[in-house]
């Protein structure tokens, strides 16, 4: 594994604890330093969607180049894409199938996440040493709501 598949895939690992924060209800996320308490897929996530955007940048672009899934199962990579069309347009998507996004300039990471038809929040930060990220470093890159 080369490093920037190492990288993306220690970022997706750590954004992977999202699915339990969510299945269990918790009123806020340690691991993406917000509160989750208005968030549709809170106790009703059957499984968390992760995909690494194709920018070698901090775009959030709807351009992938990989993509994971965590689930009762556990954390996974997945070599095929995991959604239909039917899927992406029903009620389900977002709440039941709530995702994360992800790209990163090799020095910080930018997500954002969807756990619900209007629930919509990203978050910028540092990569750690070795991969993942710092979560005490993370911001709202858009602090004015764009």
């Amino acid at each position: 594994m080369d490093d920037a598949v190492a990288v993306a895939h220690a970022i997706a690992a750590q954004l992977s604890g999202l699915y339990k924060e969510l299945v269990t209800r918790q009123p806020y996320s340690r691991v993406a330093v917000a509160a989750l308490t208005n968030a549709d897929a809170a106790g009703r996530a059957v499984r968390l969607l992760i995909f690494q955007c194709a920018s070698d940048d901090l775009s959030l672009v709807s351009t992938f180049r990989r993509w994971w899934t965590v689930d009762s199962a556990g954390f996974r990579w997945v070599e095929e894409w995991p959604l239909s069309h039917e899927l992406v347009l029903s009620d389900r998507f977002g709440v039941e199938h709530p995702y994360v996004r992800f790209a990163t300039d090799g020095r910080r990471v930018r997500f954002g996440m969807r756990f619900g038809p209007q629930w919509y929040l990203a978050r910028e930060g540092l990569l750690a040493l070795g991969g993942g990220f710092q979560p005490s470093s993370l911001i709202d890159p858009y602090p004015s709501g764009v």
